[in-house]
């Protein structure tokens, strides 16, 4: 089963991340690496790239259980 957490902060999701000891950490920042990735993971749970879920979540782990 694919999963994932969103989160408002860097540092959440990184202590998250961390905690957990696996998943991919994508952000929705200016100029991210991983932007694309993470508005694929907005739209698999619905979620428009620019919605305001977006913007008050700007940070996702995503992982496979």
């Amino acid at each position: 089963m694919y999963m994932a957490k969103w989160f408002t902060t860097e540092e959440e999701a990184k202590k998250f991340q961390k905690e957990q000891g696996f998943g991919a950490l994508y952000k929705n920042t200016p100029r991210s690496r991983t932007r694309s990735n993470y508005e694929t993971e907005a739209l698999m749970r619905g979620h428009a790239p620019g919605s305001d879920f977006c913007t008050r979540f700007p940070f996702v782990v995503a992982w496979n259980e």
